[in-house]
Order: C-alpha cells, then structure tokens, then sequence
C-alpha cells in the first residue's frame, strides 16, 4: 500500500505523528532533567579544607568548658540551608543542655553590611541554645575548615574534634540522618571523631557574593 494512503486527507495523521514524536522528546528531557537534579541533591560537597583537630585559638567564639561546643557555618543566601537549620532545632532539643551552639553566617569578602542578614539568620536565632554571629569575610570559616553552608563541628569540652560534617543527608532535604546522629553521639561524648558529608552550596568566593550561593558538586 502507497505511504500517501496512510495519511488522511485533512493531513491529521501527520499532525498526530508531529504531536507524539514531540511528547516523547518532552518525556526524554523531563526524565534527563530530573534524574540531574536528584543526582545533584544527593552528591555532597567537595571539601576542599579540613576542620583543625583542636579547636583553633584564633576563633572569636567562647568555647565552652563544661559542654561540647557546636559550631554551624552558613551561606545566607543558600536554600539548602533551611533543612540544615531545621535538623539543628531537632538536635538541640535532643541534647538538652550538653551542647553550647553557635551558627556562623559568612558575609563573603566584598558582599556590604548587612548581607547576610536574610530570613536564615532569624530562623537560627529562635532556636533555644543557639547564638548567631555574622562571619566577616568568612574568616571563623576558614578557621574551621568549612567550604560548604550547613558545614558543623562539634567539639568536646577539652577542645577536642569530635564531630564534622553535615547533619542533613541530602541538600534541602529534613529527616532523621547519620548525620545528625553522629553530631548528637559527638555531644554525648561518644568516642572518637567521626565525620560526614557535608549538603550545601558554596561559602566563599566570587560566586557565592553574586545573588544566590553556587551550588558546588
């Protein structure tokens, strides 16, 4: 049978043809994207700096002496963070009072005053226990070794490392993890150091000043 036969006359079967072999490059696309942003959601940050074993002298954050301290560095502006300051209000009920927190939101080298007071700097401040302090031009970051936003240590009362890493399991995303685990164990004093990866954009660099901070595989 002729190939012209198969198309009726007003031309629909063409336009039908058109119409799926569209549908089916939107389905392809739709499933390419999405598997790269589930890939993205769950791969950590790369480390580029590692938290000092003892608590580094220059820091201008008290350490206290009695409890472990906990020490979260954040990017104001990275919407990862939000899950991993949800997951600190569910630690700090956990521990009670065995843990002293601070959560550090870096002002980037060139960003002006008030940069980094955005909707993330309330949200820390209103969980019980926690102290928030603006981190000009990132220097309390360095100090601990953090690159990414949602980076935390923890450190025992003695000054010693005992906890480093993040406490969600994937960017932006809450719920029970080993990473919050392995944080409450560290307060609990626990033995040995333990660590995690670390969900969160980018702390410091020309990208994290312009609008929202770059997420960095």
């Amino acid at each position: 049978m002729p190939a012209s036969t198969l198309t009726s006359p007003d031309g629909r079967g063409d336009r039908n043809t058109l119409w799926y072999g569209l549908l089916g490059v939107w389905l392809a696309v739709m499933i390419a994207g999405g598997g790269y942003l589930w890939r993205t959601k769950l791969t950590p940050a790369a480390v580029v700096r590692d938290a000092p074993e003892l608590w580094p002298a220059a820091s201008a954050i008290d350490r206290a002496d009695d409890v472990a301290t906990l020490v979260m560095l954040a990017h104001p502006k990275c919407p990862c963070t939000r899950a991993s300051i949800a997951e600190l209000a569910r630690l700090m009920t956990d521990a009670h009072d065995r843990v002293q927190a601070h959560v550090l939101i870096v002002r980037p080298p060139g960003a002006p005053e008030q940069w980094e007071r955005t909707g993330l700097w309330p949200s820390a401040a209103a969980i019980p226990g926690v102290v928030v302090h603006a981190d000009i031009d990132g220097q309390e970051a360095r100090r601990f070794g953090a690159t990414a936003s949602g980076h935390v240590v923890v450190y025992d009362a003695a000054g010693q490392l005992r906890f480093r890493g993040g406490i969600t399991d994937a960017r932006g995303h809450e719920g029970d993890n080993p990473g919050r685990s392995r944080a409450l164990a560290a307060i609990a004093r626990s033995p040995g150091a333990t660590s995690g990866p670390t969900f969160g954009c980018e702390l410091l660099g020309a990208d994290a000043v312009t609008g929202t901070a770059r997420r960095t595989p």
